[in-house]
């Protein structure tokens, strides 16, 4: 929903992060990349408005926006289980 007036970025960052592995400083710059309008000021962190929606970038812009390397190995580990064989990839997630 909207940003509450008693919310922070770095709270907000924390509930969408898809990995414990991204760094939180790393989820709160694509949250401000990927919703420049929802900032009173360009680049700058600290200026969330209340009551604007954030877009929850995905994994793909996560790593375009912040060159995390933790974000990077996710995104290829994902793909890569994409590309796998239906019967591969059943019999590893069974063996996990």
């Amino acid at each position: 929903g909207p940003v509450a007036a008693n919310e922070r970025l770095w709270d907000i960052a924390t509930k969408v992060l898809p990995d414990p592995s991204i760094g939180k400083e790393h989820m709160m710059k694509a949250l401000l990349k990927a919703n420049p309008l929802a900032f009173a000021k360009a680049n700058n962190l600290d200026s969330l408005k209340v009551g604007s929606t954030l877009r929850v970038p995905t994994l793909r812009e996560i790593v375009d926006y912040t060159g995390s390397a933790a974000a990077r190995q996710l995104l290829e580990q994902r793909q890569a289980g994409e590309t796998m064989p239906k019967e591969k990839a059943a019999a590893t997630s069974t063996a996990n």
